[in-house]
């Protein structure tokens, strides 16, 4: 009688075949083979371990302190800076120029400010289109104070990727108390202090690109370093700095990889059970994914850990 295929065995019949050869359980290559595709860039899963086979992601994702801690950081600096606006005591003029700023862009006009100057075009001034997001806000609540608003909201934000990204690479522990420290860290608090610039943009967007980085998603950490171009005309390099340590990164670890597969490094028939099992897995991601399945992780937990 001819034993009946697991369906694991269906699925990765080369994983199967080697373990028949090598004398192994057959389990053993099939999980290799369900790992390597996970992890494989070439079965669409841009070098990382999917977070549902990935038990410090996939706590990371599960715990709400770093939304609690975000909460909390949000509280404590709008109540700064809306006290320091109910007093009428700025830091400097740029809440008042901003204000002008982005009301022109709620009306769909020129963005001609007249703090600065009598018909000074502010994008002649600097590149800041982005900051254009709060004028639908502005336009339903015409006031200082949403600005101030959304620049504290972004401030807070940031605090998710950089605690989760912490949590998958140090335990959810230290993931928690880094968010917090970096939530009221001497960065943050100055800019808020600064009662509003453009640059509190690329805070979440420079949090997301490198939280990403760091969990091996460069697709992510690109898709959320570009935006940064729209946020000040300098971010540009930023950008580019950002694109050649993806670069470094990225070769080190094929180098890593190339070492890790010379067949020399192990028996002769340990590799070839591998390498068979690795390349059905592999091509039954591929299909997988043609067909259509899910990749199992949200734009959130794609785009950072």
């Amino acid at each position: 009688m001819v034993p009946a295929m697991q369906p694991d065995e269906r699925r990765h019949p080369g994983a199967a075949a080697a373990a028949a050869e090598t004398g192994g359980p057959q389990g053993a290559p099939v999980m290799a083979a369900a790992r390597d595709t996970a992890a494989s860039p070439q079965a669409g899963g841009s070098g990382a371990i999917a977070p549902e086979d990935d038990p410090p992601r996939r706590a990371a994702a599960r715990d709400r302190v770093p939304w609690l801690i975000a909460l909390v950081v949000f509280a404590a600096y709008l109540t700064i800076s809306g006290y320091r606006l109910w007093r009428l005591d700025p830091t400097s003029w740029d809440l008042g120029v901003f204000t002008e700023y982005v009301k022109q862009f709620a009306h769909v006009r020129e963005p001609i400010v007249d703090v600065r100057g009598p018909g000074f075009n502010m994008l002649g001034d600097h590149f800041d289109p982005i900051v254009a997001l709060i004028a639908p806000f502005f336009r339903l609540f015409p006031l200082p104070l949403t600005l101030l608003v959304a620049q504290v909201a972004l401030a807070a934000v940031s605090v998710i990727p950089v605690s989760r990204a912490a949590a998958v690479k140090l335990g959810t522990g230290a993931g928690r108390a880094i968010g917090a420290a970096y939530g009221f860290s001497w960065g943050l608090q100055q800019m808020v202090n600064y009662d509003f610039h453009e640059i509190a943009f690329a805070v979440p967007l420079l949090a997301f690109s490198l939280s990403a980085l760091v969990c091996g998603r460069r697709r992510g950490a690109a898709l959320w370093a570009l935006p940064l171009v729209f946020v000040k005309e300098d971010q540009g390099f930023t950008v580019a700095a950002i694109g050649i340590l993806m670069i470094i990164l990225a070769r080190g670890q094929h180098q890593a990889e190339a070492r890790s597969e010379r067949p020399e490094s192990r028996g002769d028939h340990q590799a070839d059970g591998e390498h068979t099992g690795r390349m059905d897995g592999e091509h039954s991601g591929r299909a997988d994914k043609q067909a259509g399945q899910p990749a199992a992780r949200g734009w959130f937990g794609w785009a950072s850990c």
